[in-house]
């Protein structure tokens, strides 16, 4: 089964990038995997670092279930959710290593974060991944999310 590759930041677009990538995954009949790379140093936190973790974890997969009922196109979608700790550019290509991805989708405020990382660019992702990127627009405002 073909297999695509989503990446999320629960932003205000991120419902509009889910929205797209289970369009796309369902018009190819391929599995989605949904990555949430995330950075525990974002968090001032002092205390157990697994418990964090942990908590971090199951705080995004829940935020992942509510906003899976309410978009249409992922409900009858194969669809794995991954949250991962590390740099959005690192866990891809992690990913595109351990899985025959077909297509990437992306938000477009990730690929800013993506060029802000010293000597990494997006192009340079796009480039070593030799495979299509589909970059959704940020949306302005959360009444716009689902037009």
């Amino acid at each position: 089964m073909k297999q695509l590759l989503c990446v999320v930041d629960f932003s205000d677009s991120t419902a509009k990038v889910l929205e797209i990538a289970g369009r796309i995954a369902s018009g190819y009949k391929a599995h989605l995997v949904v990555l949430f790379p995330y950075r525990l140093i974002d968090y001032a936190y002092r205390g157990d670092i697994t418990a964090l973790k942990l908590r971090l974890e199951s705080e995004a997969k829940e935020k992942f279930q509510e906003l899976k009922k309410n978009i249409p196109a992922l409900q009858n979608v194969s669809c794995e959710f991954q949250p991962e700790i590390g740099f959005i550019f690192d866990r891809i290509t992690s990913n595109l290593k351990k899985n025959k991805t077909e297509m990437i989708i992306i938000g477009q405020q990730q690929t800013v974060t993506i060029n802000d990382l010293k000597g990494v660019s997006l192009q340079n992702l796009i480039s070593g991944s030799k495979l299509p990127f589909v970059i959704v627009p940020e949306v302005k405002s959360p009444e716009a999310v689902l037009e």
